[in-house]
């Protein structure tokens, strides 16, 4: 066998191998739609035979009740027999005779024409029968006085004869008994009675027809005829009154069939059945639709007399028929096979077809895979015989290039950190020089001077210089977490009006320490108020921004600060802060140096303005954690505007601002007019607020002071003003003093 035999037979198997993974491919998809399709019709199928089998039922719910109700109207009508009134009125006159011939004549074209009727009578007090028709298996006939008798002891006459005007007497469905046996052939029987009075409003007998059940029966086996499902009745006690099965009926009255009952053989369905009015059960046994009838109610229900009542004896729940329909589960299995097999056709169809694609597809992945192999393997053999020859150039020129690549980069790198670390170190030294030297000088003049006015000054500048010294070194360190990766935002609710009125309070008191004139002005009317977001960052870009401005402004300085709303949505909202300044300028070359750590406008040893040089760096971090962006804008001898955008959350509902903003033109509050007490229950609440500040205060707390110091500015309190100007100016015991005067002139005892 040849080299061709060989990869004819590989490819062979190849398409073989195509053609089963395609083909098993397509045949579960058409898999799962054939059985999703039977799935549908089998249930569309069976809501179908649900829905039949509920309006059958209703149809013989309704068939029973008319019957019923026609059975009354005649009862009615012969009670009100106008030759029955005048017997009962004029009984003693020698007409009688005759009113008794015509009750007669009435009753016998009565019971020719309905052929529902055993017996048609009219029974005195004493139950002795006066008028009897009876129907004789279709013949009618008059029955002769002689052979008339008396059933004044018998159930149906007692009970019927005791009743009041108006009520109408029902017998249950049972079978005829004549002297104490079953009546051969069956006879179902229903006996209704009525009671009837003269014009003196006296009893004088009753009018009993037995009614031929037999017919109702006969009419439910019709149903069952032309109904995918058997017509059951049954009465309360599950006794088949009407069955497919003519021996498992009666058993309520027959001593050999005692057992036979629907809820013997159906016990889950009856359990279901039972207490329910109408109901539809599916189960093992199949499936079975139930509705409720009750003989002695509905036959008045749509009575023309509405005043008609049943003897309330025998007005019960317990007293009811169940007209089911059954459809065995063998029936509901051969409906769904049906469908199964036209699945199993259009399966099998629908996979014949889909072979020949997937032989075709197999072929051509095949021969296209064959193709793509064959030229790959030509210009592999071109590609090696090409690599070959320019192998030995190719890897000295990438060595070359690797090594004038790695020689520039270490170059750029080492001259960037060469002068961020000369930057950053005459920064520092010159932050950290001028504090300490501030301090030394102080402790050197400490120990010269001897005056108590004297040395406090120069405490306070030892005091100073530390708190210089401090803020320095807290800016490096916070730039230093935020490069590492460490700082993380706060994500909680707050309301804008409540920041802006800290930051307006940081404006009013820095700027009254150097002499800076600074309002806040809102730009748009649509800016949200309950934002959710870190409210302490934005405060704190914003006081970076603000010490700025203080530093670089000329006299007399003035800044602004403008919010507006750029997008606002349902969930979130973008807004735009504005500081604007009157100071020094910046030139355009320096718009993104200014932003990076540890630069300034003016590097040199002898520049004007003092600072680490980390402060806009910072802002920039926060601003972009935030979602915004920040930038300048300036010229040289025009001031600056700063401009930073943060991306905010949005609460719901929101609020109508409430801003409490501090205007330039406003000065500290006299400490003379600060003097008025608080209220007792405002006392109660800033006491605790004045205890935890002096705790901070005695423990060098910066954070706690931070917190503290916000809670107690919503307070009316004296000497307010000299101890915010205080604690900004990091004169921590002078502030803790004050503090205390502020509480002894509220009248608090201090813990």
């Amino acid at each position: 066998m040849n080299k061709k035999d060989f990869n004819e037979i590989d490819a062979t198997k190849k398409v073989l191998n195509y053609f089963f993974m395609i083909f098993l491919f397509i045949g579960t998809i058409l898999s799962g739609i054939i059985v999703m399709l039977f799935n549908i019709q089998s249930k569309d199928f069976l809501e179908r035979l649900k829905h039949e089998e509920k309006v059958n039922l209703k149809q013989q719910q309704s068939l029973v009740t008319s019957s019923l109700h026609s059975i009354v109207s005649d009862l009615l009508f012969l009670s009100n027999q106008n030759e029955l009134q005048q017997l009962i009125n004029n009984g003693d006159d020698d007409n009688s005779a005759v009113y008794k011939e015509w009750i007669a004549k009435e009753y016998l074209v009565l019971s020719r024409e309905k052929h529902i009727y055993d017996q048609i009578r009219f029974l005195d007090e004493t139950g002795m029968e006066v008028v009897r028709v009876n129907f004789n298996n279709g013949n009618p006939a008059i029955v002769k006085p002689e052979k008339l008798q008396s059933k004044g002891n018998r159930y149906y006459f007692t009970d019927a004869f005791a009743l009041g005007p108006n009520k109408i007497f029902v017998s249950p469905l049972d079978l005829n008994v004549e002297k104490g046996k079953i009546e051969q052939p069956l006879k179902p029987m229903i006996r209704f009675a009525i009671p009837v009075f003269d014009n003196k409003n006296q009893k004088r007998g009753i009018i009993l027809l037995n009614y031929l059940a037999d017919n109702l029966i006969d009419s439910l086996k019709m149903a069952s005829k032309t109904s995918r499902g058997s017509i059951m009745l049954v009465n309360s006690d599950s006794y088949w009154l009407c069955s497919p099965e003519i021996e498992d009926e009666w058993g309520f009255m027959m001593k050999d069939r005692k057992e036979k009952k629907f809820s013997n053989i159906y016990s889950p369905a009856w359990s279901k059945i039972l207490p329910s009015q109408a109901t539809q059960i599916l189960d093992k046994n199949g499936l079975f639709t139930s509705a409720t009838v009750y003989p002695l109610r509905d036959s008045l229900r749509g009575n023309v007399n509405d005043t008609l009542v049943l003897n309330e004896s025998d007005i019960s729940s317990n007293y009811f028929w169940k007209v089911i329909s059954h459809i065995p589960q063998t029936a509901l299995v051969d409906g769904t096979a049906k469908h199964s097999g036209n699945a199993f056709i259009l399966a099998a169809l629908l996979f014949i077809l889909a072979s020949f694609p997937s032989w075709i597809i197999a072929k051509f992945v095949v021969k296209r895979n064959m193709h793509t192999i064959r030229q790959q393997q030509r210009a592999d053999k071109l590609e090696a015989l090409v690599k070959a020859r320019t192998l030995e150039l190719d890897a000295a020129n990438k060595d070359l290039k690797a090594a004038n690549i790695l020689a520039e980069k270490a170059q750029l790198a080492a001259e960037g950190s060469n002068k961020a670390k000369s930057d950053f170190l005459m920064n520092m030294g010159h932050e950290l020089r001028t504090p300490l030297n501030g301090a030394i000088a102080a402790a050197e003049l400490i120990s010269m001077v001897a005056s108590d006015e004297e040395l406090e000054e120069l405490q306070t500048i030892i005091k100073n210089s530390g708190y210089s010294l401090l803020k320095t070194i807290e800016q490096i360190l916070e730039y230093t977490k935020s490069k590492d990766g460490d700082l993380k935002l706060e994500d909680l609710p707050f309301r804008l009006d409540k920041a802006l009125t800290k930051i307006s309070r940081e404006f009013f008191y820095k700027g009254q320490n150097i002499g800076i004139k600074n309002t806040i002005k809102i730009t748009s009317e649509n800016i949200p108020n309950k934002l959710i977001g870190d409210e302490d960052r934005i405060i704190e870009i914003l006081d970076h921004l603000l010490l700025n401005a203080a530093k670089f402004t000329t006299n007399p300085p003035e800044s602004a600060l403008a919010i507006a709303a750029l997008e606002t949505s349902k969930d979130s909202t973008v807004l735009q802060f504005s500081l604007t300044d009157n100071g020094i300028g910046i030139a355009q070359e320096n718009f993104e140096s200014i932003f990076e750590p540890f630069s300034q406008a003016d590097t040199s040893s002898s520049r004007e303005y003092d600072g680490v040089g980390v402060g806009l760096s910072i802002c920039r971090q926060f601003v972009e954690i935030m979602g915004g962006a920040i930038s300048v804008e300036s010229e040289p001898g025009s001031g600056s505007t700063f401009i930073f955008t943060l991306h905010l959350k949005r609460q719901e509902p929101d609020e109508a601002f409430n801003f409490e903003l501090i205007k330039a033109d406003e000065t500290a509050p006299d400490s003379e007019a600060e003097t008025e007490s608080l209220a007792e229950p405002e006392l109660d609440k800033v006491s605790p607020v004045i205890n935890n500040l002096l705790k901070a205060f005695s423990e060098s707390d910066p954070q706690g002071i931070k917190t503290y110091l916000e809670e107690i500015r919503i307070f009316n309190l004296p000497y307010r003003s000299k101890l915010l100007q205080s604690v900004d100016n990091y004169e921590y015991d002078e502030a803790e003093a004050i503090l205390k005067e502020i509480a002894a002139t509220i009248g608090l005892k201090i813990q």
